[in-house]
C-alpha cells in the first residue's frame, strides 16, 4: 500500500492510526475547535430531545392502587411497553445526534486530508443532505442493538463510511450506505483490523477520564477520512 508523508515525518501507511495521529499533531486546532463547538451543540440538542422523550414516553402518570382495602390515587411509572419504547427512541436520538456530530467532524477531517483552508464547523456540509443518511444508519443500528447487540455492531461497522460519503458527495441515504458497504467489503480484512484498533484507541481515550476522547476520536476520524479519500477521490 502506498505511503503518505505528514510534514517531514517518515512515510506511514495510508489511513493508519499513526497517520491520523501525525495529522492531528500537525494541526490540533483544526480538530479540537470544531470538535468542541459541535459537541456543545450536540449536547444541548441531546438534553432537549432526551427530556422530551422522557416527558412524552416515559413520564409518570396517575394510577389507582389499593391500600388497606381502599382505592388510593397515586403516581406510577411508565408501563413496560412505554419504558421500552422510550429507551429505543432515546437510543435512536442519541445515535442520530452522534452521527450528525461525526458528520461535522468528517468535513473537518476531509478538509485536512484535502488541504482545504479552515472554515466554520457548520460550513462545507449540508445538514439537510446528511440527515437522511444519519437517520437511516441510526435506526438500523438501534434495531440491531435492541434485538441482539451483535447485529447493531456489524451494521455500525458496515456503515462507518456512510456519513463521510454523504458529507463529501452529498449522496442520499441508500447511495451513501452502498459506498460504505462496498468500501468495507472490498477490503474486509484490513477494515476489520482498522476497526478493532480504532475501538482499542477509543477505549483508552475513554479510560483517560473521558478527556482523552478529544484526541482519540479526531485521530480515528482523520485516519478514516484518509482511508476513504484514498479509494474515493474528491
Amino acid at each position: 500500500m502506498p505511503g503518505v508523508t505528514v510534514s517531514d515525518a517518515e512515510p506511514v501507511p495510508v489511513g493508519s492510526l499513526r497517520a491520523g495521529r501525525r495529522r492531528f499533531s500537525a494541526v490540533p486546532d483544526r480538530m479540537l475547535v470544531p470538535g468542541i463547538v459541535l459537541a456543545v451543540a450536540a449536547l444541548a440538542a441531546q438534553i432537549v430531545v432526551q427530556t422530551l422523550d422522557g416527558d412524552l414516553l416515559a413520564s409518570t402518570q396517575a394510577c389507582v392502587r389499593t391500600y388497606a382495602g381502599l382505592p388510593v390515587v397515586t403516581t406510577c411509572g411508565p408501563t413496560l411497553v412505554r419504558g421500552q419504547l422510550a429507551f429505543v427512541v432515546g437510543l435512536f436520538l442519541f445515535l442520530l445526534l452522534g452521527q450528525l456530530w461525526v458528520a461535522g467532524m468528517n468535513r473537518a477531517c476531509l478538509d485536512v486530508v484535502d488541504d482545504v483552508p479552515v472554515r466554520s464547523p457548520f460550513a462545507g456540509w449540508s445538514l439537510i443532505r446528511v440527515l437522511p443518511t444519519a437517520a437511516v444508519v441510526s435506526a438500523a443500528i438501534t434495531v440491531g442493538l435492541f434485538l441482539c447487540v451483535l447485529p447493531g455492531v456489524l451494521i455500525a461497522f458496515a456503515t462507518m463510511y456512510a456519513t463521510t460519503s454523504a458529507v463529501d458527495r452529498g449522496t442520499g441515504a441508500l447511495a451513501s450506505i452502498k459506498v460504505s458497504v462496498d468500501l468495507v467489503l472490498g477490503d474486509l480484512r484490513r477494515e476489520s483490523g482498522f476497526a478493532l484498533r480504532s475501538t482499542g484507541l477509543l477505549l483508552v481515550g475513554l479510560l483517560c477520564l473521558v478527556v482523552g476522547l478529544f484526541a482519540a476520536i479526531p485521530v480515528v476520524l482523520l485516519a478514516q477520512a484518509e482511508r476513504y479519500r484514498a479509494r474515493v477521490p474528491g
